[in-house]
């Protein structure tokens, strides 16, 4: 991903907390004129955007004595290559946990993409993009293993004569370029498996009509399903929160966040995501960068990568996408986000995850920006052996130092980065 992205990534020294200011291509206007008229003149003006480095990345390890006089000869395939690449990792997580912002524009339907409707779901995203005039060049199509394999198993996709690629597709078992995108297959795109997650399959009593926006009697329990809860209707795009919660005798009537976007029938299946809470001394603040210890989950039904998470409904709602999680119980998980807190999270608060289905992701590179700069090298005289070094364009520090307590040798790869939103009008998320 941070190859495709908007970069800003010279080799300079930064502090945590450093500010880039950088901006997206600014917006003309076409006009017209006869030879008797002047010009109009327009402003040149590229809207600023700040983009802090507020998020430290970092791998660390500890070469044993023993271990090392053993490894030095292998040092930088065995421990180097590994460390580095798992910092890549890291940065590539979070940029494509950005969907969870992205989400504003999506196209599809969770958990159900085949390769009987793969197709649609990538000509709507090319009509998305194209009814907001994002440029045809330069447009990036990223999938998880899962939608892959379903654009690979679409005729269309692989067909030859169709793509005239000469079958290259179907023998390498890539996308390459098609419907006007470079086709890519990521491991990190967000994806949450349904047979995992802490979910209630309903009914919607009563059939519907499609922009219907009043009450919603369902078998959903109102132990479960609270104010501002996910719920997911098969066959619609759009993943609904609930901001009004009744309780029908143990059964929860709810009122949508948005009209229905189709109509649906009476006993329709309805999919509700189980809230949890933070667990906390007092509460996380306000720019909190390290994991966030959440429980209340099913038991070993925790949260999983690449979902989404929301602190607060409304206006003072906040969504993250999960890049990491930690099992500390069967009933207590940590989590890690794809960006610091932007508000405080008390103890006891509800965590409203989101539903399952994977979030791909179809963009230009003027949609997301990544800044990355690697820090300063430890001063002359401290015993350390530090340098800058880069691995797949991302620039970082490497430091090395003995470690007496240890008994081997601490060797941190670290970076700064920081991510930001440039113009969502030429992005949009692919539901699969």
């Amino acid at each position: 991903m941070g190859s495709l992205v908007y970069r800003d990534f010279e080799p300079l020294i930064a502090n945590f907390g450093d500010v880039v200011n950088t901006s997206r291509p600014a917006d003309f206007k076409g006009k017209r004129k006869t030879d008797a008229d002047n010009v109009v003149t327009q402003n040149a003006v590229s809207p600023n955007i700040r983009v802090p480095l507020d998020q430290h990345l970092h791998v660390s390890f500890v070469i044993k004595d023993g271990e090392y006089s053993k490894a030095l000869p292998d040092l930088l395939e065995r421990y180097m290559e590994p460390a580095a690449r798992e910092l890549a990792e890291k940065v590539d997580q979070v940029l494509t946990g950005q969907a969870a912002r992205l989400a504003v524009n999506a196209v599809g339907r969770m958990t159900e993409i085949t390769e009987l409707n793969a197709d649609t779901f990538v000509l709507d995203a090319d009509q998305f993009l194209n009814d907001n005039r994002a440029p045809k060049s330069g447009r990036y199509l990223v999938l998880s293993s899962r939608a892959n394999r379903a654009c690979l198993g679409a005729e269309l996709f692989v067909s030859a004569e169709k793509r005239g690629d000469e079958g290259s597709a179907l023998r390498e078992a890539s996308l390459g370029r098609v419907y006007g995108f470079d086709g890519f297959m990521d491991q990190n795109v967000n994806n949450v498996r349904a047979d995992l997650d802490d979910s209630e399959t309903a009914a919607i009593t009563g059939a519907h009509p499609v922009g219907y926006a009043g009450t919603i009697p369902t078998s959903l329990t109102t132990t479960t399903t609270i104010v501002g809860s996910y719920v997911r209707i098969p066959g619609h795009t759009r993943v609904y929160r609930t901001t009004v919660v009744t309780d029908n005798s143990g059964d929860a009537t709810i009122t949508l966040d948005a009209p229905l976007e189709k109509a649906v029938s009476a006993a329709a299946v309805i999919v509700g995501t189980r809230v949890g809470a933070v667990d906390v001394a007092v509460s996380y603040l306000l720019g909190h960068v390290q994991d966030i210890t959440v429980d209340g989950h099913a038991s070993g039904r925790g949260p999983q990568v690449g979902q989404t998470v929301t602190f607060g409904v409304g206006g003072a709602s906040h969504i993250y996408n999960i890049i990491d999680v930690t099992v500390t119980s069967a009933t207590v998980s940590q989590i890690m986000l794809d960006r610091p807190l932007e508000a405080v999270v008390a103890d006891n608060a509800v965590v409203y995850y989101g539903v399952a289905g994977n979030k791909n992701l179809a963009f230009t590179r003027d949609s997301i920006a990544l800044v990355t700069r690697p820090l300063s090298l430890p001063p002359d005289g401290s015993g350390a052996r530090a340098a800058v070094t880069s691995f797949d364009g991302l620039s970082m520090r490497v430091v090395m130092t003995y470690d007496g307590v240890a008994q081997g040798t601490r060797v941190t790869f670290d970076l700064l980065c920081g991510v930001a939103i440039l113009d969502t009008r030429q992005a949009v998320v692919v539901y699969g």
